[in-house]
């Protein structure tokens, strides 16, 4: 019975550990922004909570001379129609957009 409690309690403490993704721009040195808190500049590894299983983040990047891009994050069901569980996506890749040049 302490056994079983043992992996119950690991596998409890692994489900609100986090994963680490790579955010990703083009152009590269955009300052990042999750949930409205700046974690960086691209290209950057951020760790998303695993604790809360319908949770989504909002994404920003923002870089001089370009438009701000953002991109809602969510889990990514893994395995055969999700049975698998759900993590984080590996990389985020956003696209920013020049602004035109005034002559």
């Amino acid at each position: 019975m302490r056994m079983v409690s043992t992996v119950i309690l690991l596998a409890l403490v692994a489900v609100g550990c986090s994963t680490s993704t790579t955010i990703r721009t083009d152009p590269p040195g955009a300052a990042v922004f999750v949930d409205g808190k700046e974690v960086g500049q691209s290209p950057l590894n951020y760790s998303f909570s695993t604790a809360a299983w319908n949770q989504s983040y909002e994404v920003k990047c923002v870089l001089e001379g370009y438009y701000e891009a953002m991109e809602t994050v969510r889990r990514v069901s893994k395995g055969l129609m999700g049975m698998g569980g759900a993590d984080w996506p590996e990389s985020i890749f956003i696209q920013l957009k020049q602004k035109p040049k005034n002559p």
